[in-house]
């Protein structure tokens, strides 16, 4: 899946493209944060079906993981919920506390 340049535009108008570009930046980049937070808590639900339902529950398959880039590299990343983090009823209540953390949460990922 690609997500859509929108800051392209058809005639030159640096402050709307300016404009743009910072929209797309931060979209982009919240896109990112939730795939990896839906992630961790795929993770976390597998390890409480493992922990209170069946302990062969996704045995083969294993954690679910993400294709990472930094610059021109890519990593295997496992995002997880810290054991703090686990303790809490709701450790993504919404999406406006979600911004309001994000950049502060604890993000446990093992790399491969």
């Amino acid at each position: 899946m690609r997500y859509e340049t929108f800051y392209k535009l058809d005639r030159w108008d640096e402050t709307v493209y300016k404009e743009l570009l910072e929209e797309y930046k931060f979209n982009r980049a919240l896109m990112e944060d939730l795939v990896l937070e839906l992630t961790r808590h795929v993770n976390w639900f597998s390890d409480e079906v493992r922990k209170r339902l069946d302990p062969d529950y996704r045995f083969e398959e294993g954690y679910c993981s993400l294709k990472v880039a930094s610059g021109f590299e890519w990593s295997l990343v496992t995002p997880q919920f810290a054991d703090e983090e686990r303790m809490q009823v709701h450790p993504f209540p919404d999406l406006e506390a979600f911004l309001s953390i994000r950049g502060s949460r604890k993000n446990v990922a093992a790399s491969y």
